[in-house]
């Protein structure tokens, strides 16, 4: 008899297979979970939505697209979306019944924790037609650029945090900091994620 195989807190050693598909199944999920909660960052963000509220106020751009107007989650791995502390670049895919395309921002701020302010926005349609959204200075005949006021955000800034922006209460799109290349950083604390 084998002392062993006969205690009460013996196991049966769980196979491979099911192992493996075990923790593919939970790593699969957490990927599938992070890139939601990262999308849900951008679309919350204020660079995100003032150029949103531009697009919807573009009477050129609407009667392009069609209405009604449906916004597409980012494509987290394109080169054209960059956020660091300082700059927002976005390509923001959009679509209506008449054509689809992307929405390209350009936001910058003053210093860090300081409001968001647009510089560029247009609309690059499939067909290669572009159409300027916004610029300041009153380049594309819209009413806030022919009298040069910046668009800037509501929110007010955001203290730093030293957490992970993908989970960070703040992450509500009022946090500074981001940049989604490989990794998400905040100042000088580092957030590898996975992205």
């Amino acid at each position: 008899m084998n002392f062993l195989e006969d205690s009460p807190g013996s196991r049966m050693p769980v196979p491979l297979g099911k192992l493996v598909l075990f923790t593919g199944v939970a790593g699969t999920g957490t990927c599938a979970l992070l890139y939601y909660l990262i999308q849900k960052t951008f679309s919350r963000a204020s660079y995100y939505q003032l150029a949103l509220e531009q697009l919807r106020s573009h009477p050129e751009a609407l009667e392009a697209l069609g209405t009604p107007l449906q916004v597409h989650h980012l494509r987290l791995t394109d080169k054209d979306n960059f956020v660091d502390i300082a700059d927002a670049k976005l390509k923001i895919p959009v679509s209506g019944p008449r054509a689809e395309g992307h929405l390209y921002v350009n936001s910058s701020r003053d210093a860090p924790f300081k409001r968001w302010n647009l510089q560029e926005v247009f609309l690059e349609l499939k067909d290669g037609q572009q159409i300027p959204v916004f610029k300041p200075g009153g380049e594309n005949g819209d009413d806030a650029g022919e009298k040069g006021v910046k668009v800037t955000s509501s929110l007010p800034a955001a203290p730093p945090t030293p957490t992970c922006p993908a989970f960070s209460p703040r992450a509500s799109g009022r946090s500074a900091g981001m940049l989604v290349s490989v990794s998400l950083s905040l100042g000088h604390n580092k957030c590898f994620c996975g992205f």
